[in-house]
């Protein structure tokens, strides 16, 4: 990662992509614990801080439900700001030590804003045309992972609702991993997913292996007991 890092501190899908700087939050994360990187860390949370996605100021007649007028993080430069990426931003700036910053609280707003009202979140659209749309585990889950201590629970109890509801009928590693990350944040005590593990694994056979990344989503699922982002100013403070 650091040798993608770019001269601005983002760390981009690919060199051939450098607009597509998401995963700038993920390794500000995956820098935790590793002083030897501190550098690159800081770089990368400096281009968190003085970037944001597309905002605007919500036409009356806009079929969209959010406010569109609060900042958060995008997927790709110059586009609308959406849940995991914000999610994933809070988590990281908290992380490092910069959860009273300013943009860090816009985000949350922004977070709260998406949220559906019968619970959960999806990518960041909460109403089309009229419209509640559907929540989706693995967008909860990292919504939920990024809020604790921020947001009232009473607040959030609709999310946790729907992801506790809906653990044992995930199918995929990835939606399973974040429902447990988002429960294990606020403290939801899990049951024994034993089998729940191998039933999603099972599924290989039908349709076909999972990469190493779902995999590791399933073992740092398991290792954040008290949410994802405990683990990683845990990380981040054994390394300082």
């Amino acid at each position: 990662m650091a040798a993608c890092q770019a001269p601005d501190g983002s760390v981009p899908f690919s060199p051939e992509q450098p607009s597509a700087w998401w995963p700038t939050a993920l390794a500000v994360l995956a820098w935790s614990g590793a002083p030897e990187f501190s550098q690159a860390q800081a770089k990368a949370v400096a281009f968190l801080l003085g970037h944001a996605g597309h905002h605007y100021k919500r036409k009356p007649d806009s079929p969209l439900g959010h406010d569109t007028d609060l900042q958060g993080w995008p997927w790709v430069a110059n586009t609308h700001a959406w849940v995991e990426p914000t999610a994933m931003a809070v988590v990281a700036l908290r992380a490092t030590g910069h959860g009273d910053h300013p943009r860090v609280a816009e985000a949350v707003r922004l977070l709260v804003d998406r949220q559906l009202s019968h619970g959960g979140w999806n990518s960041g659209n909460t109403l089309a045309f009229g419209v509640e749309l559907r929540p989706m585990p693995d967008a909860t889950g990292m919504a939920l992972a990024s809020l604790p201590g921020l947001v009232p629970r009473v607040d959030l109890q609709n999310s946790l609702d729907y992801l506790s509801s809906g653990l044992r009928q995930s199918l995929t590693p990835l939606s399973f991993a974040w429902s447990l990350l988002g429960l294990s944040a606020w403290s939801v005590p899990a049951p024994d997913v034993t089998a729940d593990v191998g039933r999603i694994l099972s599924r290989q056979a039908k349709l076909g292996e999972y990469d190493t990344s779902e995999f590791s989503q399933l073992l740092m699922a398991n290792q954040a007991r008290r949410g994802m982002l405990d683990l990683a100013m845990t990380l981040q403070r054994e390394g300082a």
